[in-house]
């Protein structure tokens, strides 16, 4: 099993076969994935690669029983660093480049259907479909969405232009401890599937991520933090109560996302 991203940084198509060195790697994980692929390879045994992008919850239902990686240490850091208070700022690391997520559903089913048709020595890469994914911008804001009280949102591209002023310790460091998984998010990542469309034209019912799915994640992710609920529920008491007497039966303390929509304003 190994990932993706175990090409390290590279312009262009990321093919299904074995990794030169790159310039540079994510992380020390993603190095070692691509020499543990070598090493493999080398055995002189029959051999099976699995590369799958950014495993989350079920497409159906959101259910997630993997470890908080990826999607879920930005959600689960930003639980824990900006729960404290109900920020009516926030500030994203937000490229408008593909989120690469799968279901795990769609994982577990790829990696049956490799096992059972692919031939000794194949390499695949597990991914959703470019054309259904979101950009990790459209992602946060429809975590934006879900946080009724926020007025105002910052992106920006890459951390570098996140300003060195103005910002509150508590963001800051969620900024920092998210950094390495932003700084993936990125890179225009473009992946070879030509195993996996043999495996989908043979059956493989593999379901592609898409915003609809992720907000199905999202929702049962939110479901399961208390601080989480705790915070929207403050904010939209807080908003409530700001809101002038006359205009309450037209801007009901925005009990859906549309109309946190409608009130955020998206800088960057």
């Amino acid at each position: 099993m190994s990932t993706a991203f175990s090409s390290g940084f590279v312009h262009g198509l990321v093919r299904e076969t074995l990794h030169t060195t790159p310039e540079a790697d994510p992380t020390e994980y993603t190095q070692s994935k691509r020499e543990a692929e070598k090493l493999v390879s080398n055995s002189g045994l029959p051999f099976l690669i699995i590369r799958p992008s950014i495993v989350i919850g079920a497409s159906r239902d959101g259910h997630y029983s993997g470890k908080p990686y990826g999607l879920y240490q930005f959600w689960s850091a930003f639980e824990k660093f900006l729960c404290d208070q109900s920020r009516t700022v926030l500030h994203f690391i937000a490229p408008t480049t593909k989120l690469h997520v799968i279901h795990q559903d769609a994982f577990k089913a790829g990696f049956l259907s490799a096992c059972q048709q692919l031939p000794n020595d194949s390499i695949v890469h597990l991914t959703s479909r470019d054309e259904s994914l979101p950009t990790v911008r459209e992602m946060i804001q429809l975590w934006c969405e879900m946080l009724t009280y926020v007025r105002q949102v910052h992106y920006y591209k890459h951390v570098k232009e996140v300003p060195s002023g103005g910002l509150d310790r508590r963001t800051r460091m969620w900024l920092e401890f998210t950094a390495v998984n932003n700084d993936i998010a990125a890179h225009p990542w473009k992946f070879q599937t030509v195993a996996l469309d043999k495996l989908r034209t043979s059956g493989l019912k593999f379901v592609d991520a898409s915003l609809d799915t992720i907000g199905i994640c999202q929702k049962y992710f939110v479901a399961q933090s208390r601080r989480l609920q705790t915070i929207v529920s403050k904010g939209e008491q807080q908003l409530s109560q700001q809101l002038p007497q006359q205009l309450q039966g037209i801007l009901p303390a925005r009990k859906n996302n549309s109309a946190s929509a409608r009130s955020a304003r998206y800088v960057g």
